[in-house]
């Protein structure tokens, strides 16, 4: 596997504390996702913006099941208090990103949907994996919400945050060197009942 199983269940309960304490809104950054000798692999499988599912190298292809297989839904599920979670087989706004700008903003309006078009689940998760040509380097993520309240999140090489979505904030990417970083993301959904089961509240807006 690419991910670092061994490092997610050795935090897992003091993740689970950590994200829905957070704020300005429930988040968890993991600094050690992916296993330190998958890492050069994996960035140079997401080197090209935008690519085709049929047409993604196996590196990458392999990182998008195991986002989407029992375990790792288990371990997000387990983190968040969500309602069991369920992945997105069509890969809507999931997949590699490429970043060209030192400011990167992006705002629910950019990626709307509160229900995915196809299988009509409630969005309630998105999870970004960041990648470095070199190790130890960082860069910021400003959460801002619509009082204005900023906290800075120092994301580091092989780092990935998971974010509740939502339309009460907006997420701000600062980088030094952009062109050497690649992401990944993915999002997640529950069904009706399981949501109704659980006490969730409809999200009003979802990236």
């Amino acid at each position: 596997m690419l991910a670092d199983t061994d490092f997610m269940f050795r935090q897992a309960k003091l993740g689970a504390e950590v994200f829905m304490q957070a704020q300005p809104f429930p988040h968890l950054f993991l600094p050690s996702f992916i296993k330190a000798p998958c890492c050069n692999a994996l960035y140079e499988g997401l080197k090209a913006e935008e690519l085709a599912a049929d047409s993604m190298p196996s590196v990458v292809r392999m990182l998008l099941w195991e986002l989407s297989s029992s375990t790792l839904i288990r371990h997000f599920t387990a983190l968040t208090g969500k309602a069991p979670l369920l992945p997105d087989p069509f890969l809507l706004h999931s997949g590699p990103t490429s970043f060209t700008s030192k400011d990167v903003v992006h705002t629910a309006e950019r990626e709307f949907f509160a229900r995915h078009p196809q299988t009509q689940l409630q969005n309630v998760l998105r999870m970004e994996l960041f990648v470095f040509s070199e190790t130890n380097a960082t860069f910021n993520i400003d959460l801002i919400n619509k009082q204005g309240r900023v906290a800075v999140t120092h994301v580091g090489t092989n780092g990935s945050v998971l974010f509740v979505n939502s339309d009460d904030y907006h997420l701000h990417y600062r980088f030094e060197q952009p062109a050497l970083w690649r992401s990944l993301m993915a999002y997640y959904y529950i069904n009706d009942h399981a949501r109704i089961l659980h006490g969730e509240e409809q999200p009003r807006a979802t990236y």
